[in-house]
């Protein structure tokens, strides 16, 4: 059995679904089409801050309509400048809904 986990799946379990057909079916072409729209601009964001990895993850959760961003402390919510930048990926992210 072949399997891997990924926050991606809360936002957008289509593009979870693309990634691992396209990993099984060892297509790295597409695998790197794929990682290069959504899986890098996502990821690069994430790492911005310590913490990011949740906190970037509910505020995009919370852009789909999905749950609300607040994180808990010791997490710092988003700053501003960030959100604008989140917002424009989840534009790339809207197709795969």
């Amino acid at each position: 059995m072949q399997a891997y986990t990924s926050s991606i799946s809360n936002i957008a379990p289509k593009v979870s679904l693309a990634l691992a057909e396209a990993g099984m079916a060892r297509d790295f072409d597409k695998l790197d089409g794929l990682m290069d729209k959504y899986v890098h601009p996502l990821y690069a964001l994430r790492e911005r801050m310590k913490g990011y990895e949740v906190s970037v993850m509910k505020k995009a959760m919370e852009m789909l309509g999905l749950c609300g961003a607040t994180v808990r402390s010791p997490l710092a919510p988003m700053r501003e400048a960030d959100i604008a930048d989140l917002a424009a990926i989840m534009e790339t992210y809207r197709e795969m809904l």
